[in-house]
């Protein structure tokens, strides 16, 4: 990702943005809330203070209206202002809200929902029983109750209820069920493509993800002037689609989103959050989620280990392309890309020769293996 660090401090219009309709729209239903709460809190005072005294207060029906009138348009010039922080905040409730739930299978949630209504609906019947109820006693039995309600409708009445398809129990303690973890797409781990093929073999258990900030990131890129980068940006939006494509696999368009720091610090603090593994080909970004502890997924170590191993003394077969850094050397490839530099071959170029291997150095660029031709 570093050729892209730079594109992705452009503005971005898409944090959590809110159309300008729908943002009407809210105003519009808060103001009107906030004048009925207004005006049935008025009436609600004025029945309170009847009962209070025997008279009941002096006040005339059009100072009524007109305290009801300027209460609403207050509170409708307040929120005229303020919605859009409100409203903000109503839809990151709404998909932290989403996110808990996305844990939780339906029968779950269904019960979860029975229970709720059932704690309430005992609210209820101690206020029937108990006239005489204050209303702070009220809303925090309604709390409690409905929470007790919640839980044990989510974890037990799926349980009791669930018959045939009812969940099995839990594994024994010393055979922990195993736990998939998140996988975070990087950009450089969309974009190398090898994602796709690994997508292909079933190798990834949990859900892949690809946060909204890095497929703003790709599209950035295929904006860029560079045709090469630009190609990169398409192919990276290529990926993305046939991953989604792909049935061995499940892809999740994550919105999530953070107002601060470049898209590597962005993904790192996903990562924590959703303790997800970062899937990525980024060396700097590999090493700095090693200080911070989350666990990375780099497709190039694993391209490195799964590389068969070369023992001294075997023998193979490879075709020399080029000279090497010292006289009489040839360097050839093998399948997999790794490069043999062959000693006595600087006059075979171009020809497939069989080459006994003296040395394999392991080398952070990959692996470097020697031979010479007998």
């Amino acid at each position: 990702m570093k050729e892209t660090d730079a594109v992705i401090q452009k503005p971005d219009k898409e944090k959590m943005s809110i159309g300008s309709l729908a943002l009407w729209i809210g105003r519009i239903v808060l103001i009107s809330a906030a004048a009925l709460l207004w005006i049935w809190l008025v009436d609600n005072i004025l029945v309170w203070t009847n009962r209070k005294t025997a008279a009941g207060p002096n006040i005339d029906a059009w100072i009524v209206t007109l305290i009801k009138i300027a209460g609403s348009v207050l509170f409708g010039l307040i929120l005229l202002f303020t919605a859009r922080p409100i409203l903000v905040s109503f839809v990151r409730l709404y998909r932290l809200i989403e996110r808990s739930l996305a844990n939780y299978s339906g029968r779950q949630i269904l019960m979860g929902l029975a229970g709720l209504v059932l704690g309430l609906g005992l609210v209820l019947i101690v206020q029937l029983i108990f006239r005489d109820i204050p209303l702070p006693v009220t809303i925090v039995l309604s709390v409690v109750l409905g929470f007790i309600g919640l839980m044990l409708g989510a974890r037990r009445m799926s349980e009791v209820f669930g018959g045939p398809h009812a969940a099995a129990p839990a594994a024994p303690a010393e055979v922990p069920a195993p736990v998939d973890r998140p996988l975070i797409l990087d950009s450089s781990a969309i974009i190398d493509g090898r994602i796709l093929d690994l997508a292909k073999t079933g190798f990834f258990d949990g859900a892949l993800i690809v946060p909204a900030f890095i497929l703003a990131e790709l599209r950035h890129i295929t904006d860029n002037p560079d045709l090469l980068k630009r190609n990169r940006g398409k192919r990276g939006l290529d990926v993305i689609e046939a991953l989604r494509q792909e049935k061995a696999v499940r892809v999740v368009m994550d919105e999530t989103d953070y107002e601060e720091g470049d898209a590597d610090a962005r993904l790192l603090r996903l990562a924590k959050e959703r303790g997800g593994k970062i899937v990525t080909n980024d060396y700097n970004l590999n090493k700095i989620a090693s200080l911070k502890e989350i666990r990375v997924f780099n497709i190039n170590e694993l391209a490195n280990a799964i590389k068969p191993v070369v023992l001294p003394g075997e023998k193979l077969k490879l075709k020399l392309v080029k000279e090497g850094k010292e006289s009489g050397q040839a360097v050839g490839y093998l399948a997999d890309g790794t490069m043999i530099v062959v000693e006595n071959g600087g006059k075979l170029l171009g020809q497939e020769v069989e080459a006994t291997i003296t040395t394999a150095l392991q080398t952070a660029a990959g692996r470097i293996i020697f031979g010479r031709i007998m």
